[in-house]
């Protein structure tokens, strides 16, 4: 897509085949893999409908932009450093901020309503939502319950296969990107840096590394350069 900005970063996640892309206007989008394997070479002439000749499936690759979160104010004194994503639920990732800001975009999943439509092929969730039946005279234990599963990881939004010979595994999602978390970095326009004593073998057991920085506006901040508080 020309129309978008431009790709900084790409990770790729195991849990299913999804992009996380980092734009260089501060966005984060995802992309999940187009499961495409209708036939694009017609059969030669002269094969009827009995030919025994495989037919040969499509083999390029695409990825559709199913979600992107908010662009941020990008100038020349604050840029986007990087990115980096939870290797456990892989539906978090944070944003670093060249002022030493963290931002936290997390990944959920919402049904879609009736009057929202798509070209793209709609995505379906892993389909462990089952409805309560109305009538459980005549079905067994155990029922399925009717409290939404809930979202810990990337594997619990998105589906395993899009596609079956029987229909549909699961319910249609839409992806959305909430900003769930803000950390604030160090106020710019440092002037003075000054560190605590070097270690020795004397203070060895209260040792801190403590430093502290000075702004223009007369503020003065203590970090801790070990935790980074």
């Amino acid at each position: 897509d020309r129309s978008s900005s431009s790709f900084t970063m790409v990770i790729s996640c195991w849990q299913r085949d999804v992009l996380m892309c980092q734009h260089e206007n501060g966005s984060v989008s995802i992309r999940v893999r187009r499961r495409n394997n209708a036939v694009t070479t017609p059969a030669p002439e002269g094969h009827g409908a009995f030919d025994d000749t495989p037919t040969q499936l499509s083999m390029e690759v695409a990825y559709d932009l199913r979600c992107q979160s908010d662009p941020l104010r990008v100038t020349r004194h604050n840029k986007l450093y990087g990115a980096a994503l939870c290797p456990v639920s892989e539906k978090m990732i944070a944003l670093i901020m060249s002022d030493s800001r963290l931002m936290f975009w997390e990944l959920t999943g919402v049904q879609p309503t009736g009057h929202e439509h798509s070209v793209l092929s709609p995505l379906l969730s892993p389909g462990w939502d089952g409805k309560r039946p109305d009538n459980t005279a005549d079905v067994l234990f155990p029922l399925n319950s009717s409290i939404p599963h809930p979202q810990l990881a990337l594997a619990d939004i998105i589906g395993t296969s899009q596609t079956s010979e029987y229909g549909p595994t699961g319910t249609p999602v839409q992806l959305k990107f909430l900003l769930t978390g803000l950390t604030s970095g160090i106020s710019s326009h440092v002037a003075v840096i000054k560190m605590c004593p070097p270690l020795t073998n004397r203070n060895i057991d209260t040792y801190q590394p403590i430093m502290a920085l000075g702004t223009h506006s007369g503020c003065i901040q203590i970090v801790n350069v070990d935790s980074g508080q």
